[in-house]
């Protein structure tokens, strides 16, 4: 670690920036500063960009390859947030909203919910779990071919604060 570290320091300091995994690059002029503490600041940023920064990459890959698959196999899913209840949120679980008895989305598929940092949170059908538990940690673990491999934990349940881990 104290080696890449190093690397990513002397790196940006020939260059002036940084650069992601995926070629985003921040540049960071207060690497030159004259004042010690801008200088440290800016040699923890551009560590900090990079591994970070590599990460967001990875998962936005990983997103938008999860959602063309996911609408591809289930069309009708695509509606995710666009239902007549005007931004109401409606699930297709067994429970019921105050303004619609049936879930606009009563049919198959799975749609994105939301990314929270390192976290995806999906709606799924219960009849497409398993495809869809099994497609998503596909494509998050070969969203790109690194050296180290990516292992992705997937977690069930009926709410957010009732999940608990697929072996």
């Amino acid at each position: 670690m104290k080696t890449f570290i190093k690397q990513v320091v002397e790196k940006c300091r020939k260059s002036g920036y940084v650069e992601t995994i995926s070629g985003r690059n921040r540049y960071l002029p207060s690497i030159h500063h004259s004042n010690m503490a801008a200088s440290n600041h800016a040699e923890r940023q551009a560590v900090n960009t990079t591994i970070q920064g590599s990460a967001a990459d990875l998962f936005k890959m990983a997103m938008v390859k999860l959602q063309q698959i996911l609408a591809t196999r289930f069309p009708p899913t695509n509606v995710s947030h666009r239902h007549k209840d005007k931004g109401l949120f409606v699930c297709h679980s067994k429970r019921q909203t105050r303004r619609s008895q049936m879930s606009p989305l009563g049919h198959r598929g799975a749609y994105l919910v939301l990314q929270l940092h390192d976290e995806l949170i999906y709606e799924v059908h219960k009849d497409d779990l398993d495809s869809v538990v099994q497609l998503v940690k596909k494509e998050m673990e070969s969203a790109m071919t690194l050296l180290v491999k990516l292992p992705v934990k997937i977690k069930v349940g009926p709410t957010w604060g009732s999940l608990s881990e697929i072996v």
